[in-house]
This record gives structure tokens, C-alpha cells and sequence, in this order.
């Protein structure tokens, strides 16, 4: 009779730690949904991501002119080109921040890719000779690094997507 009383206690805590591990497994998801949203929610506020946004088309709009690669010598704020240069640091360093937050699971990335891929896709295409320059320039090939898997991963989301 015991023994079969410790099966029941047993079981009843192994059912009770499951249920508690689950309950972890899903508050967290639900809490890498909630700062998702919040980022995609304050996404449309951010003036300074809207104007390094408009700065970046303007400048591959006039690409004959403009060859965004020469703004990454910009560091003098004498440069008529420093402005734009810093708007494009900016633009830069808020998708390497998502996307450092996408690899960890801070943010959910399915939620990213639905509502974001033609943005990090055409940021990262337009600013790409940008960024090698600016990797060459500093002697460091891991500048954006988090950004380009990013942007890889939705590429091939977004060619296997075309496929179906």
C-alpha cells in the first residue's frame, strides 16, 4: 500500500514540474512576442529611424552620383557627407541591435520576418557596400555581422517562400 501511495506522490510531482516547465516554456514565448510587438508598435514613432531611412533612399536614388561606399570615410563633422553618414550608423545599428535580439530569442523572429523582411532586405542591400567599407575602413569583418545573418536568413525564408 505504500509503495503504491509513493507511485501516486511520484507521479503527481513529475505531472507538477512538467506543468510548471510548460508554464515557463510559454510565458516566456509570450513575453518574446510582447517586446516584438512593442518594437514593431515603436517602430512607426521613431523619427531618427525615418529619417536615416529617407537619407538612405535619397542617397540610392542618386546612385550615379552618390556611391553610398565614399560615406563611410565621413567621419569629420566638417564632411558634407558626415550627416548622412550618421544616419546611416543610425539605421545600421538599430537592425544589428534587432537582429542581436532576434538571435538571442529576445525578439520572436517569424514575428519579424512577417512584418519586416523587405525592410531589413533592402536596408541591408542598399547600405551592403556601405557596410564592406566600413568593415574595410576599421579592420573589422564583424561590423554588422548580426545584421548580414539576419538579412541572409530572410533571403533564403524568402526563396523557399517563393518556391511553395
Amino acid at each position: 500500500m505504500s509503495t503504491l501511495l509513493h507511485l501516486i506522490e511520484t507521479a503527481t510531482l513529475m505531472v507538477a514540474v512538467f506543468i510548471a516547465v510548460c508554464a515557463i516554456f510559454n510565458n516566456r514565448s509570450i513575453a518574446r512576442r510582447n517586446r516584438t510587438v512593442d518594437l514593431l508598435l515603436n517602430l512607426s514613432k521613431d523619427e531618427s529611424l525615418k529619417s536615416a531611412v529617407k537619407v538612405l533612399r535619397k542617397i540610392n536614388q542618386n546612385r550615379a552620383k552618390n556611391n553610398i561606399a565614399t560615406f563611410a570615410h565621413s567621419k569629420n563633422e566638417n564632411d558634407e557627407k558626415y550627416q548622412d553618414h550618421q544616419q546611416i550608423l543610425t539605421l545600421l545599428n538599430h537592425f544589428e541591435s534587432v537582429s542581436v535580439c532576434v538571435h538571442h530569442d529576445m525578439y520572436d523572429y517569424k514575428m519579424i520576418r512577417d512584418a519586416m523582411r523587405s525592410r531589413i532586405i533592402n536596408v541591408f542591400e542598399c547600405s551592403k557596400p556601405y557596410i564592406i567599407e566600413s568593415r574595410e575602413i576599421e579592420n573589422n569583418q564583424k561590423l554588422f555581422i548580426e545584421f548580414e545573418r539576419l538579412y541572409l536568413k530572410l533571403k533564403q525564408d524568402e526563396t523557399f517562400a517563393q518556391k511553395i
